[in-house]
């Protein structure tokens, strides 16, 4: 299937709909691929999620390897900002003794 050029259209809204209609059916027949069937299905963002993910209700996205959210950061925890995460909690515990120590001087 050829996906269709802007220029075929008259006007903006023509293509966007045009657009909108294949994407909605390609997410359709993806959603109903029978390889796919092993993964769960969220009900909230209307995808079948990969293995270890959960959704997080603060986000609303779904997280792999979910931890929890941290408002401090604003986001999930989860599979790619542990690092992230860990190096925050170092910065704030370098700055609570930094602040602790020039406070006693």
């Amino acid at each position: 299937d050829k996906l269709p050029s802007f220029g075929e259209y008259e006007d903006l809204e023509d293509a966007s709909e045009v657009e909108l209609g294949e994407a909605e059916r390609f997410w359709y027949d993806l959603m109903a691929d029978r390889r796919l069937r092993h993964l769960k299905y969220c009900r909230t963002c209307k995808i079948r999620r990969p293995p270890k993910c959960s959704h997080c209700s603060h986000s609303d996205n779904c997280v792999r390897d979910f931890d929890h959210y941290c408002f401090w950061i604003g986001n999930s925890v989860g599979a790619r900002n542990h690092r992230a995460f860990v190096a925050f909690l170092l910065a704030t515990d370098c700055l609570a003794i930094l602040m602790s120590l020039t406070c006693l001087i």
